[in-house]
Formats: C-alpha cells, structure tokens, sequence
C-alpha cells in the first residue's frame, strides 16, 4: 500500500475507496493488516485511522521500519517504546518475517475458535532496506562461499549479497510456517493464497547494494518491463 501523490502532496488514502478489506469485512471476514503499512500514519490529522480502512486487528511499520503507529500495536511484542512507534530492537529487520507470521497464525487460530472466515494482508519488510539478519542467518551463507573478491581484499565479515540472502532465506521459510500452519489446521484447500510483490529488485546503479535477480526478466525496480 502506498501514498498517493496530488499536486505534489502526499496525502493518505480515502477510506472511502473500495478495498478487499472492506469488501470481506461486508461479507462477514474478520480483517487483519501485519506487517508493512505505507497509506499514511495515523498521527497525520487527515489519515484514516485503521477501522476506517476496515481492517479489525493490525500491527503494522512504515517502508523502512522508521516508525509505528500509535494506533496499531507494535510488531515487535518487545518494543520498548510501544507508544512511540520506534521498535528498533537488535536485529529487528531479521527477526520480521518470524513477527508478521506469529501475529498472523495467533490472528487466525483465534478466526478458527470463533468460526469465522478471515482475510489476512501479511506484508513483510523483507527484502526492502535495511536488511539486519541474525548471525544464525547469515550462517546459512558463509562468508567465503558468498562474497565476491572484492569483499574479500577490502577486509569486510559480511558482503551484500551474504545479507541478502541470508534475509530472503528466513522470509521464505516463514511463509512455508505459515503454508504449513493453513495444511495442519485443514484450511490449505479452503483458503485462496496471493503470493506477490510491489516491485522488481533494487538496481545496482541507485543503490550499490542491490543484488537480487528477476530470473528471465528484463528491469528491475522503477522499471516498467516485467523485472520492474
């Protein structure tokens, strides 16, 4: 989600356009938003504050994870400034996908108990900058196995594409938590999963370190080819 621009002013978005949230919470779902939210924050005087998006239960951050929202709860459950919105705990950025996917299976095991159906936007920070992962993380990718020369002769301990994937890796695997959770719960078959992505991979030439790949296809991000 993201702010629109008018006349060279970001302005939020109107709750009065239709959304899947309003659209679902309609039909009865109960509506849940963790993770990334870029429409506007609601200590803005002219922002819709999230029930006015339709959206029941939140925890939310803006792109870079600068701030909260002091109407949404904190991701992170050990933010030690809850109020303030900056949740800046040690590794924070490596530890999100993990926080999105608990929030999200605690918020439909609990659609489960009241039998109600539900509608879920679980929108990681990953691979969006900054990238922190856990020691435990880059593990996955060692040093010597990942890192180009270049790292190697200018004396770094970890390289960007080290980070990079060590990041993707762990948000890959809390999305198959979260597959595995729908299978064990019985609820795979009967729920309809959107897999996607706002933008292609960072270019290189804006921001050095930028190395994800678009496979097959031609751009990257700001780009209106397909990689874009």
């Amino acid at each position: 989600m993201q702010l629109a621009q008018l006349n060279g002013v970001w302005v939020p978005l109107l709750s009065c356009y239709i959304t899947l949230t309003f659209l679902t919470l309609m039909l009865g779902y109960t509506t849940a938003h963790f993770g990334k939210f870029h429409l506007g924050s609601t200590k803005e005087p002219k922002a819709p504050g999230f029930n006015e998006y339709n959206i029941d239960e939140s925890a939310t951050f803006d792109s870079t994870a600068d701030w909260g929202d002091p109407l949404s709860p904190p991701l992170d459950p050990d933010c030690p400034d809850p109020t303030g919105g900056n949740c800046h705990t040690p590794f924070w950025s490596g530890k999100s996908s993990e926080m999105i996917v608990n929030r999200s299976i605690t918020f439909i095991d609990k659609t489960i108990a009241q039998s109600k159906p539900f509608y879920l936007n679980a929108w990681f920070h990953i691979s969006h900058s900054t990238l922190d992962p856990t020691p435990e993380q880059l593990a996955v990718y060692p040093f010597k196995d990942s890192c180009k020369l270049s790292a190697t002769d200018a004396k770094q301990t970890t390289c960007s594409e080290q980070i990079f994937w060590a990041s993707q890796t762990d948000a890959d695997t809390q999305i198959g938590r979260l597959l595995t959770f729908l299978e064990d719960k019985q609820l795979r078959d009967n729920t309809i999963i959107i897999f996607s992505t706002d933008n292609g991979p960072e270019d290189a030439a804006v921001y050095p370190n930028g190395v994800g790949t678009t496979g097959p296809f031609r751009g990257r991000k700001r780009s209106l080819y397909e990689g874009g």
